[in-house]
């Protein structure tokens, strides 16, 4: 038996229209398996699209979240880089030529002055000093320092007093601290 998907009529099997409406006739269990391949393609598309959704909607947060990382980031290495540039550096301290290293008693006292040859005052310096033997090895090593500002283009007198030791035979200085 066929039945007419339009109005519901039955015929036998030999035709193929319904001849009240000419809709196509088809047998019953065609008919259900149609609308149960339909009712589930409804729901297999309905589930594809939420899951696109969800996952557009994933992207794009992840992408902001991302993108807050970075503008974070981004504040961050701009801030280090004008702390940076607001700060002063070992080479805005010179050591100016002339400095001295002489023994008096049983002290060595190393004598000269520095100048702040950079843009920016410096609040802070430490000079560090090595004692070297014949050979060129350090034998001792000592520093002075100063918390007083020093403007740009000043200088100031420093002095190291160290208890002398025969094996001294050189001196060398170096700017090893700067705020």
């Amino acid at each position: 038996m066929k039945k007419c998907e339009k109005c519901g009529a039955t015929f036998g099997d030999e035709l193929n229209f319904c001849t009240h409406c000419g809709g196509a006739l088809v047998i019953p269990r065609d008919v259900e398996i149609k609308s149960f391949v339909k009712k589930y393609l409804i729901y297999l598309l309905v589930g594809v699209l939420i899951i696109g959704g969800v996952v557009t909607y994933l992207v794009i947060e992840n992408k902001k979240v991302a993108d807050a990382q970075k503008a974070i980031q981004d504040y961050q290495l701009q801030k280090y880089i004008d702390e940076q540039k607001s700060k002063a550096n070992t080479w805005d301290l010179q050591i100016e030529r002339g400095w001295t290293w002489e023994k008096d008693g049983n002290y060595t006292y190393i004598r000269g002055s520095v100048k702040n040859v950079g843009s920016k005052t410096i609040n802070y310096y430490k000079l560090s000093a090595e004692f070297l033997d014949s050979k060129g090895n350090v034998v001792d090593t000592d520093w002075t320092n100063s918390g007083n500002d020093l403007k740009p283009d000043s200088s100031r007198k420093f002095e190291i007093m160290h208890k002398y030791d025969s094996a001294f035979k050189d001196a060398t200085l170096e700017v090893s601290e700067v705020r």
